[in-house]
Protein backbone atom coordinates (compact mmCIF):
# COMPACT_ATOMS: atom_id res chain seq x y z
CA UNK A 1 0.00 0.00 0.00
CA UNK A 2 1.09 3.75 -0.87
CA UNK A 3 1.23 6.28 1.80
CA UNK A 4 1.42 9.52 0.50
CA UNK A 5 2.89 12.88 2.42
CA UNK A 6 3.82 12.56 6.01
CA UNK A 7 1.02 12.37 8.77
CA UNK A 8 -1.31 15.25 8.44
CA UNK A 9 -2.61 16.27 11.67
CA UNK A 10 -5.65 18.75 11.41
CA UNK A 11 -6.15 21.48 13.82
CA UNK A 12 -8.60 21.26 16.59
CA UNK A 13 -8.45 23.98 19.23
CA UNK A 14 -10.56 26.52 20.86
CA UNK A 15 -12.37 27.30 18.00
CA UNK A 16 -13.99 24.10 18.27
CA UNK A 17 -17.93 24.51 18.98
CA UNK A 18 -20.28 21.67 19.60
CA UNK A 19 -23.99 21.80 19.07
CA UNK A 20 -27.15 19.89 19.43
CA UNK A 21 -29.17 20.60 16.32
CA UNK A 22 -32.84 20.72 16.35
CA UNK A 23 -33.49 16.98 16.97
CA UNK A 24 -37.79 16.91 17.40
CA UNK A 25 -36.98 14.06 20.07
CA UNK A 26 -35.05 12.72 17.47
CA UNK A 27 -31.85 10.85 18.61
CA UNK A 28 -29.36 13.97 19.51
CA UNK A 29 -28.10 15.39 16.69
CA UNK A 30 -24.35 16.96 16.95
CA UNK A 31 -22.30 19.45 14.80
CA UNK A 32 -18.98 20.24 14.91
CA UNK A 33 -17.95 23.29 13.72
CA UNK A 34 -13.57 23.05 13.66
CA UNK A 35 -12.19 25.65 12.21
CA UNK A 36 -13.50 28.10 8.97
CA UNK A 37 -15.68 26.99 6.76
CA UNK A 38 -15.39 22.89 7.92
CA UNK A 39 -18.19 21.02 9.37
CA UNK A 40 -17.99 17.85 10.55
CA UNK A 41 -22.12 16.55 11.40
CA UNK A 42 -23.71 13.25 12.89
CA UNK A 43 -26.22 12.14 15.17
CA UNK A 44 -26.29 9.11 17.63
CA UNK A 45 -28.23 8.34 20.81
CA UNK A 46 -24.66 8.80 22.38
CA UNK A 47 -23.03 12.44 22.71
CA UNK A 48 -19.51 10.80 22.76
CA UNK A 49 -20.50 8.75 19.78
CA UNK A 50 -21.81 11.38 17.37
CA UNK A 51 -18.73 13.76 18.73
CA UNK A 52 -16.13 11.41 17.80
CA UNK A 53 -18.11 10.98 14.26
CA UNK A 54 -18.32 15.05 13.65
CA UNK A 55 -14.61 14.85 14.59
CA UNK A 56 -13.87 12.01 12.67
CA UNK A 57 -16.49 14.11 9.42
CA UNK A 58 -14.42 17.42 10.13
CA UNK A 59 -10.76 15.57 9.81
CA UNK A 60 -11.67 14.24 6.74
CA UNK A 61 -13.01 17.52 4.89
CA UNK A 62 -10.03 19.27 6.17
CA UNK A 63 -7.59 16.88 5.16
CA UNK A 64 -9.09 16.85 1.23
CA UNK A 65 -9.65 20.93 1.55
CA UNK A 66 -5.85 21.44 2.58
CA UNK A 67 -2.99 21.77 0.37
CA UNK A 68 -1.45 18.63 -0.59
CA UNK A 69 2.73 17.78 -1.51
CA UNK A 70 2.78 16.04 -4.41
CA UNK A 71 6.26 13.24 -4.35
CA UNK A 72 7.56 15.22 -8.19
CA UNK A 73 7.14 17.72 -10.52
CA UNK A 74 6.53 17.27 -13.77
CA UNK A 75 5.48 17.23 -17.56
CA UNK A 76 2.86 14.83 -18.89
CA UNK A 77 5.51 14.38 -21.48
CA UNK A 78 8.41 13.35 -19.04
CA UNK A 79 5.65 10.28 -17.68
CA UNK A 80 5.59 6.79 -19.24
CA UNK A 81 3.35 6.66 -22.56
CA UNK A 82 0.13 5.19 -20.54
CA UNK A 83 0.73 7.33 -17.68
CA UNK A 84 0.71 10.57 -20.02
CA UNK A 85 -1.90 9.06 -22.04
CA UNK A 86 -4.56 8.76 -19.45
CA UNK A 87 -3.76 12.05 -17.75
CA UNK A 88 -3.86 13.97 -21.05
CA UNK A 89 -7.23 12.30 -21.98
CA UNK A 90 -8.84 13.69 -18.68
CA UNK A 91 -7.27 16.95 -18.01
CA UNK A 92 -8.17 17.62 -21.34
CA UNK A 93 -12.01 17.41 -20.34
CA UNK A 94 -11.66 19.04 -16.83
CA UNK A 95 -9.56 21.92 -18.31
CA UNK A 96 -11.13 25.57 -19.87
CA UNK A 97 -10.36 25.47 -23.38
CA UNK A 98 -7.76 28.42 -23.18
CA UNK A 99 -5.40 26.14 -21.30
CA UNK A 100 -5.53 23.22 -23.38
CA UNK A 101 -2.51 23.78 -25.62
CA UNK A 102 -0.57 24.37 -22.22
CA UNK A 103 -1.61 20.75 -20.92
CA UNK A 104 1.86 18.92 -22.33
CA UNK A 105 4.43 21.82 -21.25
CA UNK A 106 2.82 22.72 -17.93
CA UNK A 107 5.04 20.94 -14.89
CA UNK A 108 1.94 18.72 -12.96
CA UNK A 109 2.58 18.57 -8.79
CA UNK A 110 2.23 15.16 -9.13
CA UNK A 111 1.15 12.52 -5.70
CA UNK A 112 1.21 8.44 -6.22
CA UNK A 113 -2.16 6.69 -6.76
CA UNK A 114 -2.35 2.64 -6.71
CA UNK A 115 -5.15 0.33 -9.15
CA UNK A 116 -7.89 -0.95 -6.74
CA UNK A 117 -7.56 -4.28 -9.12
CA UNK A 118 -3.64 -5.09 -9.63
CA UNK A 119 -0.53 -3.65 -8.75
CA UNK A 120 -0.62 -0.77 -11.65
CA UNK A 121 0.75 2.57 -9.96
CA UNK A 122 0.25 6.33 -11.57
CA UNK A 123 1.07 9.53 -11.34
CA UNK A 124 -1.72 12.53 -10.79
CA UNK A 125 -1.63 15.85 -10.50
CA UNK A 126 -2.46 16.43 -6.48
CA UNK A 127 -5.77 18.37 -7.82
CA UNK A 128 -7.01 15.20 -8.54
CA UNK A 129 -6.94 14.07 -4.82
CA UNK A 130 -7.67 17.43 -3.25
CA UNK A 131 -10.61 20.07 -3.75
CA UNK A 132 -8.32 22.55 -1.65
CA UNK A 133 -6.29 25.11 -4.09
CA UNK A 134 -3.81 23.12 -5.37
CA UNK A 135 -0.82 24.53 -7.74
CA UNK A 136 -2.89 23.02 -10.45
CA UNK A 137 -6.05 23.67 -9.82
CA UNK A 138 -6.72 26.09 -12.86
CA UNK A 139 -6.31 22.74 -15.19
CA UNK A 140 -8.46 20.71 -12.93
CA UNK A 141 -11.60 23.09 -11.89
CA UNK A 142 -14.74 20.94 -11.06
CA UNK A 143 -13.97 18.70 -7.95
CA UNK A 144 -15.84 17.38 -4.94
CA UNK A 145 -15.10 14.70 -2.42
CA UNK A 146 -16.18 11.78 -3.88
CA UNK A 147 -14.84 8.46 -3.08
CA UNK A 148 -13.46 9.79 0.05
CA UNK A 149 -13.57 8.07 3.54
CA UNK A 150 -11.27 7.76 7.18
CA UNK A 151 -11.42 5.47 9.44
CA UNK A 152 -9.41 3.73 12.47
CA UNK A 153 -9.12 0.92 11.13
CA UNK A 154 -7.60 0.44 7.28
CA UNK A 155 -9.37 -2.05 5.50
CA UNK A 156 -13.18 -0.52 6.52
CA UNK A 157 -11.32 2.65 5.43
CA UNK A 158 -10.83 1.48 1.80
CA UNK A 159 -14.04 -0.45 1.92
CA UNK A 160 -16.02 2.80 2.99
CA UNK A 161 -14.21 4.69 0.38
CA UNK A 162 -15.12 2.34 -2.27
CA UNK A 163 -18.75 1.78 -1.37
CA UNK A 164 -19.30 5.86 -1.63
CA UNK A 165 -17.83 5.58 -5.24
CA UNK A 166 -20.14 3.45 -6.05
CA UNK A 167 -22.91 5.10 -4.92
CA UNK A 168 -21.74 8.45 -6.49
CA UNK A 169 -21.03 6.35 -10.15
CA UNK A 170 -25.03 5.07 -9.29
CA UNK A 171 -26.32 8.53 -8.27
CA UNK A 172 -25.38 10.21 -11.19
CA UNK A 173 -26.03 7.85 -13.76
CA UNK A 174 -29.20 6.90 -12.44
CA UNK A 175 -30.02 10.65 -12.44
CA UNK A 176 -29.00 11.35 -15.87
CA UNK A 177 -30.85 8.27 -17.47
CA UNK A 178 -33.45 7.45 -15.03
CA UNK A 179 -31.97 4.28 -14.56
CA UNK A 180 -32.56 1.86 -11.85
CA UNK A 181 -32.71 -2.02 -10.48
CA UNK A 182 -35.92 -1.76 -8.59
CA UNK A 183 -38.32 0.92 -7.06
CA UNK A 184 -39.85 0.09 -3.37
CA UNK A 185 -43.12 0.13 -2.37
CA UNK A 186 -42.78 1.39 1.54
CA UNK A 187 -45.00 -1.32 3.40
CA UNK A 188 -42.92 -2.60 5.85
CA UNK A 189 -40.68 -0.38 7.95
CA UNK A 190 -38.43 -3.17 9.55
CA UNK A 191 -36.13 -3.32 6.16
CA UNK A 192 -34.53 0.56 7.83
CA UNK A 193 -33.37 -1.22 10.72
CA UNK A 194 -32.43 0.74 13.48
CA UNK A 195 -33.45 3.82 11.33
CA UNK A 196 -36.83 2.80 11.68
CA UNK A 197 -37.71 5.36 14.12
CA UNK A 198 -36.39 8.07 12.40
CA UNK A 199 -38.28 7.01 9.25
CA UNK A 200 -41.24 6.98 10.89
CA UNK A 201 -40.59 10.58 12.25
CA UNK A 202 -39.88 11.88 8.74
CA UNK A 203 -43.18 10.08 7.00
CA UNK A 204 -45.44 12.26 10.22
CA UNK A 205 -44.23 15.45 7.55
CA UNK A 206 -44.76 13.83 4.33
CA UNK A 207 -44.27 10.94 1.43
CA UNK A 208 -40.63 9.12 0.96
CA UNK A 209 -39.87 7.30 -2.27
CA UNK A 210 -37.13 4.53 -2.77
CA UNK A 211 -35.33 3.43 -5.26
CA UNK A 212 -32.22 0.67 -5.91
CA UNK A 213 -30.35 2.86 -8.03
CA UNK A 214 -27.05 0.99 -8.12
CA UNK A 215 -25.18 0.67 -11.59
CA UNK A 216 -23.33 -2.29 -10.45
CA UNK A 217 -24.96 -5.91 -9.82
CA UNK A 218 -22.70 -6.73 -6.49
CA UNK A 219 -24.17 -3.44 -4.29
CA UNK A 220 -27.56 -1.97 -3.49
CA UNK A 221 -27.72 1.47 -3.62
CA UNK A 222 -30.54 3.02 -1.87
CA UNK A 223 -31.93 6.00 -2.91
CA UNK A 224 -34.60 7.77 -0.97
CA UNK A 225 -36.19 11.15 -1.36
CA UNK A 226 -38.33 12.52 0.82
CA UNK A 227 -41.12 15.39 -0.77
CA UNK A 228 -44.12 17.08 1.40
CA UNK A 229 -47.19 19.63 -0.08
CA UNK A 230 -48.16 20.96 3.53
CA UNK A 231 -49.13 24.13 3.60
CA UNK A 232 -46.22 26.25 5.60
CA UNK A 233 -44.18 22.88 6.07
CA UNK A 234 -40.56 24.24 6.87
CA UNK A 235 -39.07 21.54 4.94
CA UNK A 236 -40.47 20.14 1.54
CA UNK A 237 -37.60 18.07 0.16
CA UNK A 238 -34.97 16.14 1.44
CA UNK A 239 -32.47 13.32 -0.12
CA UNK A 240 -30.74 10.52 1.76
CA UNK A 241 -28.52 7.92 -0.47
CA UNK A 242 -26.45 4.98 0.61
CA UNK A 243 -24.45 1.90 -0.89
CA UNK A 244 -24.02 -1.33 1.00
CA UNK A 245 -23.50 -4.79 0.50
CA UNK A 246 -26.74 -5.68 2.65
CA UNK A 247 -30.43 -3.93 1.54
CA UNK A 248 -31.20 -3.68 4.98
CA UNK A 249 -27.59 -2.33 5.51
CA UNK A 250 -28.18 0.34 2.50
CA UNK A 251 -31.94 1.21 3.96
CA UNK A 252 -30.47 1.88 6.85
CA UNK A 253 -27.51 4.26 6.33
CA UNK A 254 -30.19 5.95 3.67
CA UNK A 255 -32.34 6.87 6.29
CA UNK A 256 -29.54 8.01 8.51
CA UNK A 257 -28.53 10.41 5.26
CA UNK A 258 -32.22 11.35 4.94
CA UNK A 259 -32.88 12.22 8.45
CA UNK A 260 -29.40 13.94 8.50
CA UNK A 261 -30.41 15.97 5.30
CA UNK A 262 -33.87 16.65 7.31
CA UNK A 263 -32.52 17.83 10.21
CA UNK A 264 -30.01 20.38 8.28
CA UNK A 265 -32.89 21.53 6.50
CA UNK A 266 -34.99 22.02 8.98
CA UNK A 267 -32.46 23.98 11.14
CA UNK A 268 -30.89 26.34 8.58
CA UNK A 269 -35.39 27.80 7.79
CA UNK A 270 -37.15 30.70 9.71
CA UNK A 271 -40.39 28.69 9.90
CA UNK A 272 -42.07 32.09 10.05
CA UNK A 273 -40.98 32.88 6.25
CA UNK A 274 -39.58 30.04 5.00
CA UNK A 275 -36.02 32.30 4.37
CA UNK A 276 -32.70 30.92 5.39
CA UNK A 277 -31.32 31.98 9.16
CA UNK A 278 -28.65 34.82 8.01
CA UNK A 279 -25.98 33.19 9.90
CA UNK A 280 -26.53 29.78 7.59
CA UNK A 281 -26.70 32.12 4.64
CA UNK A 282 -23.74 33.94 5.14
CA UNK A 283 -21.63 31.06 5.28
CA UNK A 284 -23.07 28.47 2.32
CA UNK A 285 -20.87 27.85 -0.87
CA UNK A 286 -22.28 27.55 -4.08
CA UNK A 287 -23.70 24.31 -4.21
CA UNK A 288 -24.79 23.98 -1.16
CA UNK A 289 -27.01 27.15 -1.26
CA UNK A 290 -28.31 25.51 -4.84
CA UNK A 291 -29.09 22.72 -3.18
CA UNK A 292 -31.15 24.29 -0.01
CA UNK A 293 -32.66 26.57 -2.81
CA UNK A 294 -34.45 22.73 -3.89
CA UNK A 295 -36.50 23.14 -0.74
CA UNK A 296 -39.91 21.97 -3.23
CA UNK A 297 -42.34 19.27 -2.59
CA UNK A 298 -41.45 18.80 -6.86
CA UNK A 299 -37.85 18.30 -6.37
CA UNK A 300 -37.82 14.61 -6.04
CA UNK A 301 -39.33 14.48 -10.03
CA UNK A 302 -36.06 15.20 -10.80
CA UNK A 303 -35.32 11.61 -10.50
CA UNK A 304 -36.94 10.02 -12.78
CA UNK A 305 -36.10 6.01 -11.75
CA UNK A 306 -39.44 7.10 -9.67
CA UNK A 307 -41.24 6.86 -12.58
CA UNK A 308 -39.74 4.56 -15.35
CA UNK A 309 -42.41 1.80 -15.35
CA UNK A 310 -40.16 -0.86 -16.93
CA UNK A 311 -38.11 -0.40 -13.64
CA UNK A 312 -39.97 -3.91 -11.62
CA UNK A 313 -41.37 -2.58 -8.06
CA UNK A 314 -41.32 -4.20 -5.39
CA UNK A 315 -43.05 -4.61 -1.89
CA UNK A 316 -40.04 -3.94 0.62
CA UNK A 317 -41.53 -6.62 3.15
CA UNK A 318 -40.43 -8.55 0.41
CA UNK A 319 -36.99 -6.86 -0.08
CA UNK A 320 -35.63 -8.11 3.00
CA UNK A 321 -35.17 -11.45 1.40
CA UNK A 322 -32.61 -10.03 -1.12
CA UNK A 323 -29.46 -11.98 -1.13
CA UNK A 324 -25.90 -10.17 0.58
CA UNK A 325 -23.33 -9.19 -1.69
CA UNK A 326 -19.40 -9.67 -1.81
CA UNK A 327 -17.12 -7.27 -1.78
CA UNK A 328 -14.84 -9.14 -3.95
CA UNK A 329 -17.52 -9.42 -6.67
CA UNK A 330 -17.86 -5.40 -7.06
CA UNK A 331 -14.80 -4.94 -7.56
CA UNK A 332 -14.92 -7.46 -10.38
CA UNK A 333 -17.83 -5.55 -11.82
CA UNK A 334 -15.75 -2.20 -11.39
CA UNK A 335 -13.06 -3.90 -13.51
CA UNK A 336 -15.49 -4.45 -16.12
CA UNK A 337 -16.77 -0.96 -16.62
CA UNK A 338 -13.57 0.53 -16.40
CA UNK A 339 -9.56 -0.77 -15.41
CA UNK A 340 -8.75 2.84 -14.37
CA UNK A 341 -10.16 3.12 -11.28
CA UNK A 342 -7.49 4.42 -8.36
CA UNK A 343 -7.17 4.82 -4.85
CA UNK A 344 -5.06 7.50 -3.06
CA UNK A 345 -4.04 6.73 0.84
CA UNK A 346 -2.86 8.84 3.40
CA UNK A 347 -2.85 9.04 7.02
CA UNK A 348 -4.28 11.64 9.86
CA UNK A 349 -3.02 12.37 13.28
CA UNK A 350 -5.99 12.32 15.69
CA UNK A 351 -6.06 14.51 18.65
CA UNK A 352 -5.77 12.00 21.09
CA UNK A 353 -2.44 10.71 18.97
CA UNK A 354 -4.30 7.90 17.86
CA UNK A 355 -4.18 7.33 13.34
CA UNK A 356 -6.56 7.75 11.42
CA UNK A 357 -6.20 6.28 7.35
CA UNK A 358 -7.24 8.16 4.46
CA UNK A 359 -8.57 7.32 1.29
CA UNK A 360 -9.84 8.53 -1.91
CA UNK A 361 -11.15 6.12 -4.82
CA UNK A 362 -11.59 7.86 -8.11
CA UNK A 363 -11.79 6.71 -11.91
CA UNK A 364 -10.15 9.03 -14.64
CA UNK A 365 -12.57 7.46 -17.61
CA UNK A 366 -16.22 7.02 -14.96
CA UNK A 367 -17.56 9.81 -13.51
CA UNK A 368 -15.29 12.24 -11.74
CA UNK A 369 -17.60 14.30 -9.39
CA UNK A 370 -20.96 15.76 -9.36
CA UNK A 371 -20.25 18.61 -10.98
CA UNK A 372 -21.70 18.04 -14.31
CA UNK A 373 -23.32 21.32 -15.19
CA UNK A 374 -20.91 21.98 -17.89
CA UNK A 375 -20.86 17.77 -19.38
CA UNK A 376 -17.19 18.40 -18.75
CA UNK A 377 -17.02 14.59 -17.08
CA UNK A 378 -19.34 12.91 -19.27
CA UNK A 379 -17.19 11.35 -21.94
CA UNK A 380 -16.66 8.58 -20.13
CA UNK A 381 -16.97 4.21 -19.97
CA UNK A 382 -20.58 4.85 -18.25
CA UNK A 383 -22.14 7.14 -20.65
CA UNK A 384 -20.54 4.90 -23.58
CA UNK A 385 -22.76 2.43 -22.14
CA UNK A 386 -25.96 4.47 -22.59
CA UNK A 387 -25.73 5.39 -26.03
CA UNK A 388 -23.85 9.02 -25.03
CA UNK A 389 -24.49 11.77 -23.01
CA UNK A 390 -27.56 12.42 -21.65
CA UNK A 391 -30.02 15.08 -23.46
CA UNK A 392 -31.41 16.29 -20.22
CA UNK A 393 -30.72 19.94 -19.62
CA UNK A 394 -28.88 18.97 -16.68
CA UNK A 395 -27.82 22.17 -14.61
CA UNK A 396 -27.61 20.45 -10.76
CA UNK A 397 -28.54 17.28 -9.12
CA UNK A 398 -30.49 18.75 -5.90
CA UNK A 399 -27.70 16.46 -3.69
CA UNK A 400 -26.01 18.09 -1.20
Amino acid sequence: MIINEGVFTPTFSTNMIIQDQITLGWPKHIAAYLGKGYLGLSFSDDRDNAYLAACGEYAERAFFNKRMRGVSRKKLSDLPDSNRQQLYSFIKQMCPLDLVNEINTHEFDLCLVESITDDETLLVPTAVISIGEQQDSQFIVSRDTTGNSVHFDENKCFNNSLLEFVERQSLITSFLYSKGQTRFDIDDLSIFGSSCNLIKKILCYGEVYAADISLFENAYTILLCFSSSKENASVMYSVGCSSSYSIKEAFEKSARELYSSFVTMLSIYDEGDGSYYEEYEKNMDYYLKLYYDKNHPDTYKEFGVFFNNSIPEVRTSEAVFCPKKHFEDLLEDISEISGRVYSYRSEILFPRKEKLYVCKIFSLDMFYNMDISRKCNLNNKITSLYGGVSSRDIKFIPFP
